[in-house]
Formats: structure tokens, sequence, C-alpha cells
């Protein structure tokens, strides 16, 4: 995983981090009007990859890739093993509806209160190592919002708590950096950087 969104993730994890404190309204606010005309379909995403072609708050060297899938009871079983302990909030495991694997990293998914495309998410930070102990600690789900534009083609995911945020695009189809640009002033959130610009064609 990509050592900044390593630590905006821990970070968002843990009420008592400042990141918490002085950023949770402001992206609370930016999930709340993206998702204020949702369009959002499970099915459309599932068991597929997409490519992070633009992110918002985190810079990465590598091209990104994150599958969507069902979870089947063996993993949800190990997440709970994981990380039930250090869960502030209790969940219903069997609830778990979704799985979002970005290379060797997972994190479990449940439907939130909402409109379509909200979501808690739990990372399984176990498999971090003891480095990683400071922070499995009292832990909150993560919040997510996620939304489907231009004929299903862009998926738009925003961590509601940490501020991060990706424009996505299915694995197998062209995109233009063009389009991509233009999703990104279309969603409003501010500045951000290209990803993926190997696989994106010109004009």
């Amino acid at each position: 995983m990509d050592t900044q969104l390593l630590i905006i993730l821990l970070m968002s994890l843990q009420p008592g981090f400042e990141t918490y404190s002085r950023f949770y309204e402001k992206n609370q606010r930016k999930c709340a009007n993206l998702l204020r005309e949702p369009c959002y379909s499970e099915t459309k995403i599932i068991d597929q990859s997409w490519l992070e072609y633009f992110s918002w708050n985190m810079r990465s060297k590598k091209c990104l890739k994150t599958y969507f899938m069902k979870p089947c009871p063996l993993t949800i079983r190990r997440f709970e093993k994981h990380m039930s302990d250090y869960l502030k909030t209790k969940l219903e495991w069997t609830e778990a509806n979704l799985l979002a694997k970005s290379g060797q990293h997972e994190m479990l998914m449940f439907d939130d209160d909402g409109p379509p495309g909200s979501y808690q998410g739990i990372p399984d930070l176990s498999r971090y190592g003891d480095i990683y102990e400071f922070a499995m600690h009292e832990v909150e789900p993560m919040k997510f919002a996620m939304k489907l534009m231009h004929k299903d083609k862009f998926l738009i995911m925003l961590d509601c708590i940490g501020g991060l945020g990706h424009i996505m695009v299915r694995a197998n189809d062209t995109v233009q950096e063009v389009e991509v640009l233009s999703v990104a002033e279309e969603v409003g959130i501010g500045k951000g950087t290209l990803g993926c610009v190997d696989f994106l064609t010109k004009q």
C-alpha cells in the first residue's frame, strides 16, 4: 500500500488524531454532495478490476488497481477474528456485502445508512504487523460514498473521514485524459492528481 495512503488510513480510524477532528465535517459534506443525486448499483462494479485514474489527497507513483467482489464466509470470519476485538462500534459481520482488494490489502464493506452507495468499511489492519499496533485500539469503521457516472463508465469513491478520493474506470475500458479531468471538475472537490497515465489516451 502507498505509504501516504496508509498513514491517512490509520489517522482516519483514530478519532483523536487532528486529521479526523479538523477535516471530518468537510469530508462528510463532500460525500453528502456526491450522493445528493445517487447513481449506484453494486452489481455493476463487482467481479471487475478498476484502475484509479485520478485521486484527491494522495499521490502514488504506481498505477493502483482495485477489485470489488462479494466476500465469502471464510473471508468474513477472518476479518471478524482479526478486527472484532478492536472495534469501538460492533458490526453484524454476516451483513458484510462487498470486499475491495488492492494488491494484498483488503477492505470489508457494509451498507451504511443513507443513499445508495453509502458504506462502512473495515480494513484488516492486523496484517500490517506490530508497528501498527498503535492504531489497533477503539477503531471506528471508515465511511465511504460511491457513485457511478457517465453511463456507469466512471466510479467515484470518497473516504468520508480521511478525505481520500478516487475516479476509477474499468481496467478493460479505454479512457481519455480529458474525460477524467472533466469528471474531476464535475465532482467539484478540488485539485487532485492523475494516475495510471500510461493507460490514458490522448485526443
